[in-house]
């Protein structure tokens, strides 16, 4: 950009852009509802798959999953079966980075006791 001035609330740029504005925006729903513990592993995750995405086979796939999985918390009434299928399915295929693996399983377990 050259010139002019921007003004957004949220801002995001690469690969995991568009996974990071879909937990923002569950971040915010899951914070109405009282759902921290969720928000906060829900973080987790984002975070160590971006800080470990150049260790991951598949990165934008296990980001777009991540996405999935915001989406879906971000709802009224979320589906807890597609939420743990996916974070399943993350956690599989991660395993070989053990700090993804306890991310998405610590997310599934927060789901699983809080929703």
């Amino acid at each position: 950009m050259a010139g002019g001035s921007l003004q957004a609330d949220q801002v995001a740029v690469g690969p995991g852009a568009r996974a990071i504005k879909t937990v923002n925006t569950a971040n915010e729903k899951l914070e109405q509802k009282g759902l921290t513990e969720v928000r906060d592993r829900l973080n987790e995750l984002l975070n160590a798959v971006t800080a470990h995405a150049g260790s991951l086979d598949k990165p934008n796939e296990v980001l777009d999953s991540t996405e999935v999985v915001a989406k879906e918390l971000a709802k009224d009434e979320p589906n807890k079966l597609t939420i743990m299928g996916v974070l399943n399915g993350i956690a599989d295929s991660v395993r070989s980075v053990a700090s993804v693996a306890t991310a998405a399983d610590a997310l599934g377990k927060a789901v699983l006791l809080f929703l």
